[in-house]
């Protein structure tokens, strides 16, 4: 990323760096859009909508379906702050990269950051239709990788694609994530990690719709 380091400033300098950007602009680079009597953006999470509350520096659902999703935390809103904040108008480039591949991303999705898919092998590997289902639930666009693969638009300009090989006699299962590669234009590392959990979280509390 340019003029960027790997991790995203802290909650209250989000909101104070999206409070002080023209909304025309944010709206035009992210694919927002603002209410300007009530101070706050309408952003597309998933397959939701999203108030982004510059008054009450809140980020909540605006419809009632959504309510079988997880709460989401602080990394959650610094995610949407650091989307707001800098993402980019530019278009998906259709070039799917591994986070190693990204700049810099080979240190950054290893260890403590990496991507947390155990949980998702555990619930899924041995059940390929039923994560396309899962996708599906949350406005997944199904791709023809692996044994089964669904691209999730976790937000407008970050697409990511989940790709399961399900278990066999003879392997585990094994389940990647890839990237468009304009991606870290977007956004800091460990923001673009979060949008891979967010993504996790929401498919494993969706199961129990």
């Amino acid at each position: 990323m340019t003029d960027k380091s790997d991790r995203a400033p802290g909650e209250e300098y989000g909101w104070k760096s999206l409070a002080d950007l023209d909304p025309m602009d944010v709206c035009k680079r992210s694919l927002a859009e603002y209410d300007s009597q009530n101070s706050k953006y309408t952003l597309r999470i998933l397959n939701f909508n999203y108030h982004v509350m510059l008054r009450e520096k809140a980020v909540r659902p605006t419809e009632a379906g959504v309510n079988f999703l997880p709460e989401f935390g602080t990394d959650f809103r610094i995610m949407v702050l650091d989307y707001l904040t800098n993402s980019k108008e530019i278009p998906l480039s259709g070039k799917l990269v591994a986070g190693a591949q990204l700049k810099t991303g080979e240190f950054f999705f290893r260890g403590t950051h990496g991507l947390e898919l155990d949980p998702l092998v555990r619930e899924f590997g041995e059940d390929p239709k039923r994560f396309k289902e899962v996708g599906l639930l949350l406005g997944a666009r199904v791709m023809d990788l692996g044994d089964v693969s669904i691209q999730l638009n976790v937000l407008p300009r970050i697409p990511i694609t989940y790709v399961l090989w399900a278990a066999d006699e003879e392997f585990p299962a094994r389940l990647s994530v890839l990237f468009d590669s304009t991606a870290e234009n977007h956004m800091h590392l460990d923001t673009l990690r979060s949008v891979v959990i967010t993504a996790n979280k929401s498919l494993l509390a969706a199961k129990l719709k």
